[in-house]
């Protein structure tokens, strides 16, 4: 935390756009970014898979060593550490609303910037009236776009009983015709 000036610490379980997209940003203002997913380490200690392989794609690309950082740990021991450092200027949370109440108490002690994106239920109501390849194509994008892991994507879904077998078959085809894996391979 000495070397930089000011931080952001994302601690989400973000996706590799949303990194660069943060760290472009950051880099170009002489930010730093810090992705603090928590539990994301293997069971050997290792940092897992995709927040590893964040950090040394951040590198090829130019990022420069000690601008983008990946931290694992408990959160309310190592990101409570970060609400509290009184060099880190800027909080980023996605995660759930009791979590995100602490962070915001933690933050206001401090007049600290944050910015929360707390859990969400988010349903969609498909009536018998509903043009069921229209809402499927929406569904589909609401449910699985950045893996779900958006605050507001599609978690449940209450369909119309007359519809709804005409429904459930579009969607599984649907949902059968993803690209499983790495958003960025440009194998199909």
């Amino acid at each position: 935390l000495r070397r930089t000036g000011h931080m952001l610490v994302n601690r989400a379980r973000p996706d590799r756009r949303a990194i660069f997209s943060w760290a472009n940003r950051l880099t170009s203002q002489g930010l730093s970014l810090i992705v603090f997913p928590e539990g994301t380490r293997s069971p050997d200690g290792r940092v897992g898979r995709f927040k590893g392989g964040s950090f040394f794609l951040a590198l090829e690309a130019g990022i420069p060593e000690g601008v983008f950082t990946v931290v694992t740990g408990k959160g309310s021991v190592v990101g409570n550490r970060f609400v509290e450092h009184p060099l880190v200027k800027k909080i980023v949370f996605t995660g759930s609303t009791s979590v995100g109440q602490q962070i915001m108490a933690g933050c206001a002690k401090r007049i600290k910037r944050v910015t929360l994106e707390l859990g969400g239920n988010a349903g969609v109501i498909v009536d018998r009236s509903a043009d069921l390849g229209w809402a499927v194509k929406r569904i589909l994008v609401g449910a699985f776009a950045y893996s779900g892991q958006v605050c507001i994507s599609v978690q449940r879904i209450f369909v119309h009983d007359e519809v709804y077998d005409a429904f459930m078959s579009r969607f599984l085809a649907g949902v059968g015709g993803l690209k499983v894996g790495d958003p960025l391979d440009p194998t199909p």
